[in-house]
């Protein structure tokens, strides 16, 4: 034992530099240098999301509907009435079109000046500039809504005949994006379809007139009123009813009234003379 602590305080005395520098390095582990390599990668994702984060900042989802004013192979610019639009015109934009009121992809070449269109995309503030993503050609003509009853159904074509409130004849094309619905009074609407349809019912329409076919409309929505009785509202005529001649009354002559005769009066005795 004697022997032991001598050669322990000899070592100490002789080695105290490696007594000491074993005592640190097992109380504090040294850092590990960061290499170059990671620092340049954690600096580029800080610019990066410094650059997304200022993206963001003057950026803004937008959409907006108006008309095309001028185009060229590049841009184009979209007048929405308020104000005139410019965008970059890129292979990466999906387009599609109406036609049948049904939506068609097409192509970005399509495009043409006086097209109506509806544009999504994002905004830029500082450029000025809508990066277009998703454009729609819209169709020139407005929807128009008509009245009438249902007079012949073809289900060869999938159309049928109306006949509006005005005696006007008019073709009803029911395509597979039509919205058809049909109404019972004291019942909720319910969904229908073209199967369904009957002649002489109350039908009313929204739908585009095509433009090489006056007179003939692609259905958008149709609505169908049928009423409890079976007859639409347009061709059930109406009973007058006998109309109530007021008997003629006595008619009840004011009382004259009476003005007070007035009573005459005794002449007062004059005094006798004495």
């Amino acid at each position: 034992m004697r022997t032991f602590l001598i050669i322990v305080i000899a070592f100490t005395i002789f080695f105290p530099n490696a007594t000491h520098a074993a005592t640190k390095s097992s109380a504090t582990p040294s850092a590990t240098p960061i290499s170059k390599e990671i620092k340049e990668k954690i600096d580029d994702l800080k610019e990066r999301l410094a650059t997304k984060v200022e993206e963001l900042r003057r950026t803004s989802p937008k959409a907006i509907h108006g008309t095309i004013t001028n185009i060229s192979l590049s841009s184009a610019t979209i007048d929405t009435g308020q104000k005139a639009y410019k965008i970059e015109l890129t292979d990466n934009i999906v387009v599609t079109q109406i036609i049948k009121g049904k939506r068609t992809k097409s192509k970005i070449d399509t495009l043409k000046k006086d097209d109506a269109v509806t544009i999504f995309g994002t905004y830029d503030e500082t450029l000025d500039i809508l990066q277009a993503k998703h454009i729609v050609i819209e169709s020139k003509q407005q929807p128009k809504r008509l009245h009438g009853t249902i007079a012949e159904i073809n289900k060869k074509d999938n159309s049928f005949t109306m006949k509006c409130i005005d005696g006007t004849i008019y073709t009803i094309d029911v395509e597979t994006t039509t919205k058809n619905n049909s109404w019972l009074p004291g019942k909720e609407i319910q969904k229908s379809g073209f199967s369904k349809l009957e002649q002489n019912i109350f039908v009313t329409v929204l739908g585009i007139e095509q433009e090489r076919q006056p007179d003939r409309y692609i259905a958008a929505r149709i609505l169908t009123w049928k009423s409890q009785t079976g007859n639409s509202s347009q061709e059930q005529e109406l009973t007058p009813t006998q109309a109530i001649t007021p008997s003629p009354t006595n008619r009840v002559s004011p009382t004259p009234r009476r003005s007070p005769t007035p009573t005459p009066t005794r002449p007062k005795a004059s005094p006798t003379a004495p």
